[in-house]
């Protein structure tokens, strides 16, 4: 049995309101499967090489080109590639194990735009930030590229509000 069938056979029960014991004793199994698949899971998680969620590219493999204004070898595009790759696989597991909308590796630059926009800070900073060499890329990243404008100054206010109470 699988958690998500578990879950049903507690919702079953619990509707039934039949036995209130039993519907006790099935939520604590609940709770104690749950605690066990997590502790599971960060054991796996130490166990494995630190690259096992987000890959991480070595500068060394990259040196000559970056020090030498040489463009990347077919080599290195590749192992751009499959790290792009591997990221954005385990973006997409975490996402739907968690039961949340899909993440990408954009979402926590939309994010850091947003938090800096909301801090205060100018496109022209976010700009430098996010590495974009022109402020029209960095507005795509901004809330209020996407209709959120008028949500945008009252949480500005708001913020503002908050720092002087």
């Amino acid at each position: 049995m699988n958690h998500e069938q578990l879950t049903g056979v507690i919702r079953q029960v619990t509707s039934q309101q039949s036995d209130n014991e039993l519907t006790h004793y099935l939520q604590d199994i609940q709770n104690r499967l749950e605690d066990q698949i997590i502790r599971y899971f960060f054991k796996l998680v130490k166990d494995l090489p630190a690259q096992f969620l987000f890959p991480m590219l070595e500068y060394t493999d990259f040196k000559n080109s970056l020090e030498t204004g040489k463009d990347f070898t077919q080599e290195q595009e590749y192992t751009i590639h499959r790290a792009r790759t591997r990221h954005n696989s385990a973006l997409k597991r975490v996402s739907e194990t968690m039961g949340i909308p899909a993440l990408t590796g954009h979402v926590p630059r939309h994010t850091l735009a947003n938090h800096m926009a909301y801090m205060g800070n100018s496109e022209e900073d976010i700009r430098q930030v996010l590495g974009h060499a022109n402020v029209r890329t960095t507005k795509i990243y901004l809330r209020e590229r996407h209709g959120f404008s008028g949500s945008f100054d009252i949480m500005k206010r708001f913020h503002q509000l908050k720092k002087s109470v």
